[in-house]
Order: C-alpha cells, then sequence, then structure tokens
C-alpha cells in the first residue's frame, strides 16, 4: 500500500506543462490538518501551492511573512510614476531550463516572454580600464578562437557543464527526499563539484586565466559572488545554454502561487518563537506590527526562510547546531533612466555593449554588473498607465548590481559627468533614480550544510538547499519537495 502511495506522489511530482485551467488531481482527507509556512518567497509560495494542489482542502495552510509584501528577495518595482513596465529589483530573471518555476508559470496562467529570444544583446568584459568582447554566458558561445588563446581549458569547461547540467535537471525531480545528501548523491551531484568553484575548476585542469577571462564575470553576474565563495555546481549552471525568461515583474509569480493555494496569507507578522504546542504539535508567536502578539498552533510548520536571519527562538526545540552559521554577502541594486548613453570613455571603449560584465581582482570589482534596456512612460503630469495618452516616451534604463551603494557621483560618472555641488541629477538628464540593500542577498561558500529537510518531527527547513546553490529555481524545487514529504504525513 505504501509503495503504491509513494509511486501516486511520485507522478504528481513530475513536473508536466499544463494549461492554467486544466483541471487538477486533488487528494481529500476526512482529518483537517493545520500547516504554517514561515516565510513567503519562492519556496513558501512553491510549498504552499504544491500543498493545496496535492491535499485540496483538507489542509489549512497560514503564511506567516514579517515584511509587508511577498516576495522575499523576489521585488519589482515600476520605473518612474508613470511607468509602463515593472523591473527587478531584487532577484533577477530565471531560465526556461528552470521546470519547477516554468512550470508553476504555466499552472498559474502568467504570460512571459524569453527575454534573449527577442533581444540580441551585446556583451563585454570590464576591467576598470577596457572593454574586451565577450560571449553570451553561455557554453554554446564558446568558438575555436577561445581554444587558440586558453587551450583545452574551454573544452574541458564545456564538458563538464553538459554532464553537470543533465545531473541538475534530474535534481528533485522525482520522490520526495528527506536527506539533501543522499537526493544530491543519487541525482550525481557528489564530491568535488560541491566544494568552492575555483578549486574545483582547477582539478579539471581548467586554467586559472580562462576562469578570471570567462567564468568568473558570468557567476559575478548571475551569482553576486567570485568563483571562490560559491560551489563548482553554481558556476557550471552559469554557463548553461538557456535563455533569460520573465513574467514581467517576478514578483507577481509568487503573489499568484499564494492566490492559488488558498492560503491564509499573514504579512508583517514575525514568528518570534516556536515550542512545543498544548493541543497540536507546535506553538508559535507571533509579533504583528511589532506591537500586538498572538499564538497560534500548528500540526506542522514549514520553515521557508534563512534561519540565521530569522531571529525565530527555538530554545524549547532543543535543535543543537542545526541552524546555520553561513555568512551572507550584502548586494546593492541602483536603477536609472536617462536618454544619455553609457561613457565610452570611461569604459575605455569605442560603445558600450549592453551587458557589461566586470573582470574580478580589479580596481572595479566592487561592480558586478552594468545592463542597458529600455524603460517606457507617460510624458505628462497625472497620466496613469491605465489611462488614454499618446504621451509615451522611452529612456535608457540601466541597472547596476554592485558590492556597495552606488552614490549620485558614481551615476553621473557612468555617463561621463562630475556631480558638482547644489546639483541634482535631473541637471545631467537622468530622470528618475531609485537604489536598493539587500543585507542577505547570498550566502558565502562554506564546507557543509544542513541535510535532513525534517529537523525535528513535522518541522520541516528548506534553506539547505539554498547553501548548496542558491537560485529561485532551487527553493522552487525545495518547496515542490517538502509539500510531497508533508502530503505523505498527512495522517
Amino acid at each position: 500500500m505504501f509503495a503504491l502511495r509513494d509511486a501516486l506522489v511520485a507522478i504528481l511530482l513530475t513536473p508536466l506543462p499544463v494549461a492554467a485551467n486544466q483541471e487538477q488531481i486533488i487528494f481529500t482527507s476526512n482529518d483537517s490538518k493545520h500547516v504554517a509556512i514561515i516565510g513567503a518567497g519562492v519556496a513558501g509560495a512553491s510549498a504552499a501551492f504544491r500543498l493545496n494542489e496535492f491535499t485540496g482542502t483538507s489542509l489549512f495552510i497560514t503564511i506567516y511573512e514579517r515584511e509587508s509584501n511577498v516576495g522575499g528577495r523576489v521585488s519589482s518595482i515600476r520605473v518612474h510614476p508613470n511607468g509602463v513596465e515593472l523591473e527587478e529589483e531584487g532577484a533577477t530573471n530565471f531560465y526556461t531550463d528552470d521546470w519547477c518555476l516554468m512550470t508553476a508559470v504555466a499552472y498559474t496562467g502568467l504570460n512571459g516572454m524569453s527575454r534573449d529570444a527577442f533581444l540580441r544583446r551585446s556583451t563585454g568584459v570590464w576591467d576598470g580600464n577596457n572593454i574586451t568582447t565577450a560571449p553570451q554566458c553561455n557554453i554554446k558561445a564558446l568558438s575555436w578562437r577561445q581554444i587558440w588563446k586558453y587551450g583545452l581549458s574551454p573544452w574541458r569547461f564545456r564538458r563538464a557543464v553538459q554532464s553537470t547540467l543533465f545531473n541538475w535537471e534530474s535534481f528533485a525531480r522525482s520522490s520526495p527526499f528527506e536527506s539533501l545528501a543522499k537526493e544530491l548523491d543519487d541525482a550525481g551531484l557528489r564530491g568535488s563539484v560541491l566544494s568552492a568553484a575555483d578549486s574545483y575548476l582547477s582539478s579539471l585542469g581548467i586554467g586559472r586565466q580562462f576562469q578570471l577571462d570567462f567564468v568568473q564575470p558570468c557567476v559575478r553576474a548571475r551569482f553576486s559572488r567570485n568563483l571562490s565563495d560559491i560551489r563548482g555546481l553554481s558556476a557550471l549552471v552559469a554557463a548553461r545554454p538557456s535563455e533569460q525568461f520573465t513574467v514581467y515583474g517576478n514578483a507577481r509569480l509568487i503573489e499568484r502561487l499564494i492566490e492559488r493555494s488558498q492560503a491564509d496569507l499573514r504579512l508583517n507578522s514575525r514568528v518570534t518563537k516556536i515550542s512545543r504546542g498544548h493541543h497540536r504539535q507546535y506553538r508559535l508567536v507571533i509579533s504583528r506590527n511589532e506591537s500586538s502578539i498572538e499564538e497560534a498552533e500548528f500540526d506542522t510548520v514549514i520553515l521557508a526562510l534563512p534561519l540565521q536571519t530569522s531571529q525565530i527562538d527555538f530554545s524549547d526545540l532543543e535543535l543543537g547546531a542545526t541552524v546555520s552559521q553561513t555568512p551572507y554577502i550584502e548586494t546593492h541594486v541602483a536603477l536609472f533612466t536617462t536618454l544619455k548613453a553609457l561613457s565610452p570613455e570611461l569604459f575605455g571603449s569605442a560603445s558600450v555593449p549592453d551587458d557589461v560584465l566586470i573582470a574580478g581582482n580589479t580596481s572595479v570589482a566592487d561592480f558586478l554588473k552594468i545592463s542597458k534596456s529600455v524603460a517606457f512612460h507617460f510624458d505628462c503630469d497625472g497620466c496613469m498607465p491605465e489611462d488614454e495618452c499618446d504621451q509615451l516616451e522611452y529612456e535608457n534604463l540601466y541597472r547596476i548590481l554592485s558590492l556597495y551603494e552606488v552614490d549620485d557621483g558614481d551615476i553621473v560618472r557612468m555617463i561621463g559627468e562630475q556631480l558638482r555641488e547644489g546639483h541634482s541629477l535631473a541637471d545631467y538628464g537622468i530622470s528618475w533614480r531609485h537604489r536598493r540593500a539587500w543585507p542577505n542577498a547570498f550566502l558565502r561558500h562554506q564546507n557543509g550544510f544542513i541535510d535532513q529537510i525534517e529537523i525535528a518531527p513535522r518541522l520541516f527547513y528548506l534553506g539547505g538547499g539554498e547553501d548548496v546553490f542558491g537560485s529561485m529555481e532551487m527553493s522552487c524545487r525545495m518547496g515542490r519537495n517538502v509539500a510531497g514529504l508533508v502530503y505523505l504525513q498527512r495522517a
């Protein structure tokens, strides 16, 4: 009987691209259980959506989010008060071979597009003095010219990427798993590929110069870290032959998943303590708007947020050394719009490409990526996007990802000017600017990770996956996996 049950869940968990209105298979139960999900980011939204898909109304799901909005590090804002489109100020686009996220897009009925399919973007690597032309962060773009320059390193790197991507494709795709280490091992993602990326690539005979010229700029652009700060798996995935995908404001995907989950979403609600419950497995103490305190009991609790930044008191549960102490890397995002182009003189090039990747170990290493797109907005007072207005204007939209806050002087220098005292950005043709700091953007690689998904009876933690490979896709897969585990334990 249990084998049949597990087989049914495995079939359910296999991602299939379906239309949004396609009838779902629902499991029901007469025994209603209460599940708390702490964190309304990708992992929490994925877990809630899949739990509702598997169980229908047999579970009461409550999501607690300490912020006033969902999304976590996925955050989308409108460019200009009268802007037409949304831009990412947090985690950026995912990719067309991210099967968990793409399946979520199909299930929720959102419209999206592959940015790379419609835009032929130029790319270069900046070392602080000059820009050299670079291929897209895609192993298919590697040519015989690179082999002539770097020897066998490009060929060895391509072979490693191809074999690892095949294994990454199968990770978390079948039956629910309780051990992260075992699932990684079963998928063939074991050993040195989980060590620091620079050491791993060197062990494959991939030369240091190729790592610095090609691999590291791509890693810095996509994961905001140097090779020494990530695992080999991340470095290989950074060069996959996949197209960027967006749903015009990626936070909308998380909002839609939570809506479809029928969960009770509690914003501005910070869980401060988890202890043993009197009537159900766990009792949660929740602070709402930093003023009122309430308590609630649940049969199951899913921790879909980093424990080291959660400030949750687990002292009554005696979890020991479960909570990871892995440090985070802070990143900053600056967005600005202008009709002007970036200064060719600053970048040491006749023209500045659409995507500027930054070489590590240089004078500009605090910058991670500079990219250009187009922003449309209504150039009239009081106009809103839904109003009928033919005064639609467009400007260049620049996005700077960096390890420190980019100030107004930095922004003005980007367009070849110097900020003078008493002058505003508007005096230099910059019509809009927005900055956002992310103190806990990415984990810095360290050996080890939290292996067990269920860290106490019916208490699940999804952050171990982020320790291995921090990405929207990993969070989606971890949320999907825990939904299967909770379904199996629903009785």
